[in-house]
């Protein structure tokens, strides 16, 4: 296969998976506005704490765990390049490929400490 095709055909995936999430995102916003708009007429005196549990923000995963995946699978194209063989050719482009996750991963990882230091600064005064 070659190489325009098989960059065409990751893209192809990418989009198709990224539009697949966008229509979940989007009827998970119709339910809930379907649901606020069944509370507001069902019981108005009560609509108000029914909305701040319904817009409550939850702790999701967070970024430390996307970091620390993206860093695993940057180590591992690179450690795939390096052990392919010679260097030139594919390999090369094994190392460039790595440099994305793994410069994703420690940024999101940073970020994470960061924002868990400033918590922990701001918990102590």
């Amino acid at each position: 296969m070659p190489t325009t095709e098989m960059i065409a055909f990751v893209a192809a995936v990418a989009a198709l998976a990224l539009g697949f999430i966008a229509l979940l995102r989007l009827l998970a916003t119709i339910v809930t506005h379907k649901t606020i708009r069944q509370v507001v007429e069902a019981d108005p005196s009560h609509a108000g704490t029914r909305l701040a549990q319904l817009t409550e923000r939850k702790e999701g995963p967070g970024d430390d765990r996307l970091g620390i995946i993206l860093l695993a699978v940057g180590f591992a194209v690179l450690g795939a390049s390096f052990t392919a063989g010679s260097t030139g050719g594919w390999t090369d482009y094994g190392v460039g490929a790595s440099l994305f996750p793994l410069l994703t991963g420690a940024a999101l990882c940073l970020r994470h400490f960061i924002i868990t230091r400033a918590q922990r600064r701001g918990a102590g005064k």
